[in-house]
């Protein structure tokens, strides 16, 4: 069944409709637990739209910005892929300022729990939310508050020496080689008759409001981008129809025959342009579609999130990339355009000081009061040992190097 705009994707736009509705999150009405300065908060991730307008205020000072992590795309993302339908958020305040913001997923074993920051996509950076000139404080803080609940923080970054990995490389107490990220969000479609422009709708200034304006150059292609609700909607769809041709010509899923994947498209593209914050370009020859893609903004950066290309036409993908990077080059922070997607992954173990708790099957479950975290404002380092070793023994290894047996108090 092909989930079309009018029948597939109902709940996406109910979901649209409704966000940004809720009351915005307020850490002082919320259970929270009292770190220092900082005041930290779970809550589901299908929930995070009341985090936005508390997100819009601090995005531009964040230590890497990410469009991964805004709480409409997470809220989306969350309700409608299903392998993060469990996906929480951990938030971390100061006076009322957002501080640090975790997607987090409990993992749970016989006797051994651990926090896990999934790979949310293949072009996400893999680093949480963090204050800039406190993201230290703060990401001691937030494994602080994981440690009431699990003894291991699991952690996949990408191979790049960003601030945050540099920072977690300080603390990682085993590293292994991820699988390759999937794919398949950059198709490559076969030649294709995309619907014609909405009339009145044509811009690529990217400036807000949309301008009626469409770039030309010498080629016979003609480029349009905006994130012009209206036109936004429209450019979904030729995405969408981009893709579908292609994958009847090379014999491969559309997307559209993923209704999860088009919700979360529809839903996270309709309440992400409210704040600016998502965009749609188009390359076209006359008015067929020959390149579409849906890009996410955050401060001074943009990621491509999907894209459709026309495989009739090889040079279109660069073409659509360099004139992506000209229209960027234009807005207010001039935000640099990631095109491809990280190679390579890893995940990095943290060792979490966790505190004992009595009973052994405690530690996930709702409503469990949190032990006050001990004054000690650090995390302790334990020596790795082979992850099949860790798996299957119920010992630990302490500061000092000894194996000691695990107590289940």
């Amino acid at each position: 069944m092909w989930a079309r705009a009018g029948h597939g994707g109902t709940d996406a736009l109910r979901n649209t409709q409704h966000a940004g509705s809720d009351a915005a999150f307020d850490p002082a009405s919320h259970e929270s637990t009292r770190i220092g300065p900082y005041q930290a908060c779970f809550l589901p991730a299908r929930r995070a739209e009341s985090l936005t307008p508390a997100w819009r205020k601090v995005a531009s000072r964040a230590l890497i910005s990410d469009p991964f992590l805004h709480p409409d795309w997470l809220a989306a993302i969350a309700r409608h892929d299903i392998g993060l339908r469990e996906l929480q958020i951990l938030t971390l305040w100061r006076d009322g300022i957002l501080c640090g913001l975790f997607p987090l997923i409990a993992d749970s074993g016989f006797l051994r729990r651990s926090w896990r920051m999934p790979r949310l996509d293949s072009m996400a950076s893999g680093a949480p939310f963090l204050l800039a000139g406190e993201a230290d404080a703060v990401f001691a803080a937030a494994c602080r508050v994981m440690r009431e609940r699990a003894g291991a923080l699991k952690i996949d970054l990408p191979d790049a020496g960003s601030p945050f990995h540099m920072l977690v490389e300080t603390h990682s107490v085993a590293t292994r080689l991820l699988p390759a990220p999937a794919t398949s969000r950059r198709s490559a479609p076969a030649a294709v008759a995309g619907l014609p422009v909405r009339p009145g709708v044509e811009s690529s200034t990217w400036s807000e409001p949309a301008a009626s304006r469409t770039h030309t150059c010498t080629s016979i292609w003609t480029f349009r981008a905006s994130g012009d609700p209206d036109f936004l909607r429209s450019g979904v769809e030729h995405f969408f129809d981009c893709d579908a041709r292609s994958a009847a010509r090379e014999g491969r899923k559309a997307l559209l025959q993923d209704i999860g994947t088009v919700n979360a498209i529809r839903s996270a593209t309709r309440a992400m342009v409210r704040d600016k914050s998502c965009r749609v370009a188009l390359l076209l020859e006359g008015e067929t579609v020959h390149a579409a893609a849906i890009v996410l903004l955050a401060h001074d950066r943009a990621k491509i999130w999907h894209e459709a290309v026309d495989s009739a036409h090889r040079d279109a993908a660069q073409e659509l990339h360099r004139r992506l990077a000209t229209a960027l080059s234009r807005l207010r922070h001039a935000p640099v355009l990631d095109a491809d997607a990280a190679k390579t992954w890893h995940r990095h173990s943290l060792g979490l000081a966790a505190t004992p708790r009595p009973g052994l099957l405690r530690g996930f479950g709702r409503g469990t009061t949190l032990p006050q975290p001990s004054v000690e404002n650090r995390l302790t380092a334990r020596r790795s040992r082979p992850l099949h070793d860790r798996s299957r023994t119920g010992f630990t290894q302490g500061a000092g190097g000894s194996s000691a047996p695990r107590r289940a108090s």
